[in-house]
């Protein structure tokens, strides 16, 4: 329910010292950017009806925007597996969001553009690095060390126009599938596995929802050097 997250994410936010490393995973529905062009993810408890009551029935931008700015961890890792996903960032100082898992409600693909401009408020940070160019192919995986990388990073499965796509053949969220396949194969790395990940989540939805249909992931961070470590080298 909105609430339950709403109060574990104040927890967290409580309770995550400077050292710790968070890691935010939220899998959903996202209603179709407002006319400002924010994007709020769905919960169990959200109302769809009428419409506006989707605005304060969800997990708001306002509401991501508290958490990230209010975070004392210097290593913070927000994924966001909805549709228009870049969107729901909007309201993050620093944040440029690009321009279905759909919620299904009537008017479901209205949407409006969003300049870059326009989303330079999340982060806070200047020196902001927005991760849509090609990327080299990821570094050979290595173990876990303190010096892996820092920052905030928020990472969404989709740009603000877009939707999040789900697989007949996967049977499950195609950038889901793809970022933990990303994480396993080089050890828990989040920056190589996004890197992995973009360009298959790219092809897949293509091939499987049409040659015209895109679903291309974004990430942003504080820090050029973002590839942190979600699991721990196993000592043997």
């Amino acid at each position: 329910t909105r609430d339950n997250i709403a109060r574990y994410l104040d927890g967290i936010k409580k309770t995550a010292g400077p050292d710790d490393l968070v890691v935010i995973y939220m899998s959903s529905h996202g209603t179709p950017p407002d006319k400002f062009g924010g994007v709020h993810v769905v919960t169990y408890d959200t109302e769809v009806k009428p419409r506006e009551r989707v605005w304060s029935t969800a997990v708001t931008e306002t509401m991501l925007k508290d958490f990230v700015e209010n975070l004392k961890a210097k290593r913070l890792v927000m994924i966001l597996d909805t549709c228009y996903s870049n969107g729901a960032y909007r309201a993050v100082p620093g944040f440029l969001p690009a321009g279905g898992k759909s919620l299904g409600v009537e008017d479901e693909d209205e949407g409006y553009g969003i300049s870059k401009t326009y989303g330079k408020r999340l982060l806070g940070a200047k020196d902001i690095i927005l991760e849509d160019e090609p990327k080299p192919k990821p570094s050979a995986a290595k173990s876990f060390d303190s010096s892996d990388g820092y920052g905030k990073v928020l990472i969404s499965a989709s740009s603000a126009g877009e939707k999040s796509w789900e697989s007949d053949s996967l049977r499950q969220s195609v950038f889901t599938y793809y970022f933990v396949d990303g994480l396993g194969k080089y050890q828990g790395s989040v920056k190589d596995a996004f890197t992995y990940a973009k360009p298959l989540v790219s092809q897949k939805v293509k091939q499987e929802k049409g040659a015209d249909i895109h679903q291309t992931p974004q990430a942003m961070s504080t820090n050029r050097d973002w590839n942190m470590r979600v699991i721990q080298k196993s000592y043997r």
